[in-house]
């Protein structure tokens, strides 16, 4: 490895981008020469510090190279901001000494602000202190128009919200960074026109326990946009459990669009034995035509308590058959349904000499 590792990392020295580019991603394969790698955060190539900041993100040791990749946030070229935001954003609170650096980005151009409060996201309570300067960025209806551009040509992956919107970002980072005075602000976002922002709004305020915006969620659950009714859903299963909660987001296991169907039976499935009296509609899904929603429903059904585990025989008949994301959820579903899920034992025993990927 060690050999293989100097034969890649020569190639950094390549007048071709694109070639190193790709040794860039060789090494955050092999994990090595992470020293190298960052000399290129100052490359003149924005294709080279892009690549350098990428493949960071997945190697041992990058968080000694955070100032220069918060430097980059503020980069003119939307890639570069985009990859060291990114970057930034996984290693989270080993950053959070810059957090003051990455707040004054706040007030630059819509894609410089929105990959600041991205990287914010990823500081956790350290992003409380900027609560402030990224309320006001939450108000903000500005998009990054290069990011807009990519993503409206098909050209590469499509750039998430958060790092082209500085209201996402912004209703990201206030929602992990715990700032619970921002809940009156992120409700008023509940009514903004952009259904990406609405959603970023409520994931926010479940994120931050705001039962008093339980009303508003509830409200969303009826948005014309499947993001933002999905997002309220979950929003209400975190910040208010109940059983009018649970009652207000039932309908939605039946809604013709799958998504909503999954996050209903997620949702469900949060609140746990607050929400067994759904049980049963819960189960039906099992027998859904898609994949994911089944999948959704093997794992709400255990959270129930007694009231799930009774569909154990159930659970169990999907462990016969199918595809193998399907009968391994329903033997980890099993496996949480005490009495009634070991009733199963000798099925489950004759399951493991059939060879799951």
């Amino acid at each position: 490895v060690t050999t293989s590792g100097s034969k890649v990392a020569a190639k950094l020295r390549s007048t071709d981008a694109e070639v190193v580019a790709a040794a860039c991603g060789g090494l955050a394969v092999m994990d090595r020469e992470a020293g190298a790698v960052a000399e290129l955060l100052a490359h003149k190539d924005g294709r080279v510090k892009a690549a350098a900041a990428e493949a960071l993100r997945d190697m041992t040791g990058a968080e000694d190279f955070v100032p220069g990749l918060v430097k980059l946030v503020g980069d003119a070229e939307g890639a570069v901001r985009r990859a060291a935001a990114a970057t930034l954003r996984k290693h989270g609170e080993v950053a959070s000494s810059r957090s003051g650096d990455l707040a004054a980005l706040l007030k630059g151009a819509p894609g410089i602000a929105a990959c600041a409060a991205h990287a914010l996201a990823g500081l956790g309570g350290a992003a409380k202190a900027h609560a402030a300067a990224l309320e006001a960025l939450l108000a903000s209806d500005a998009e990054d128009a290069s990011a807009a551009s990519l993503c409206a040509s098909g050209a590469g992956a499509e750039v998430p919200a958060s790092l082209r919107k500085p209201a996402v970002a912004a209703a990201e980072a206030l929602g992990a960074s715990g700032a619970v005075q921002s809940a009156p602000r992120l409700t008023e976002r509940l009514g903004a026109k952009d259904p990406e922002i609405r959603a970023a709004a409520a994931e926010a305020l479940g994120n931050l326990g705001a039962s008093e915006a339980a009303p508003a969620l509830q409200k969303g659950l009826e948005d014309p946009s499947p993001i933002v009714a999905a997002a309220s859903a979950l929003a209400l299963a975190r910040a208010a459990p109940s059983g009018a909660s649970a009652a207000a987001v039932a309908p939605l296991l039946q809604d013709p669009r799958h998504l909503l169907r999954c996050a209903a039976a997620s949702a469900l499935g949060e609140m746990g034995e607050t929400a067994q009296d759904f049980a049963l509609p819960v189960s039906q899904l099992l027998e859904d035509k898609l994949l994911p929603v089944q999948v959704a429903a093997l794992e709400a059904l255990p959270r129930f308590g007694a009231a799930g585990s009774r569909f154990a025989a159930e659970v169990c008949r999907l462990t016969m058959g199918g595809e193998d994301k399907l009968r391994v959820a329903a033997m980890q579903a099993l496996t949480q349904m005490g009495e009634r899920g070991a009733a199963f034992a000798e099925e489950m025993e004759a399951i493991l000499d059939d060879p799951i990927p």
